[in-house]
């Protein structure tokens, strides 16, 4: 017997859910069991505006020392959730800066409406390998974009893992 998922309320704009386990997410619901925050669920139902209701469930990820951080996930395989949950747990344990939206430039992006929900719905923006571009111009424009981004958020001569 399953039990019904909680309903969720859902913000496209990818709000501070839960300031104690730093998750920023359109689900309006922290993924950390025992969370006040969060939901002692393991399923949740929300919906983006405009698309029909999706089932989310609790993953959990352990990390070498055995701590547990937990997400919520729907029909993807959990790979594609792996990089928004290592950079949420990095900002968490101090690892990197955390992101400050008061001090957020702004991006433009250029997609279609079923790309922007995707993009909402993930927190993921991904960029395409420049040899796909449709103009090579365009690299120009794009080029220092990431490189401004990420010495935004990451101390120069930050090494990642261990060496």
């Amino acid at each position: 017997m399953t039990s019904t998922p909680t309903k969720v309320d859902y913000d496209i704009m990818l709000p501070l859910v839960c300031e104690e386990h730093y998750e920023y997410s359109a689900l309006l619901c922290c993924p950390f069991p025992g969370c006040p925050n969060g939901t002692s669920s393991e399923e949740i139902e929300a919906a983006a505006p405009l698309l029909e209701p999706k089932v989310y469930r609790r993953a959990v990820w352990t990390d070498e020392e055995g701590e547990k951080s937990y997400s919520w996930e729907h029909e993807l395989p959990l790979l594609f959730s792996l990089p928004r949950v290592m950079w949420r747990e990095s900002m968490r344990k101090g690892l990197v800066a955390k992101y400050d939206t008061s001090e957020s430039p702004i991006v433009y992006h250029y997609t279609t409406p079923e790309g922007l929900l995707g993009i909402i719905d993930s927190g993921e923006l991904w960029m395409s390998d420049y040899s796909y571009l449709n103009d090579a111009v365009e690299l120009n424009y794009g080029w220092p974009a990431p490189i401004f981004c990420t010495s935004s958020y990451v101390s120069p001569g930050t090494v990642f893992g261990k060496g």
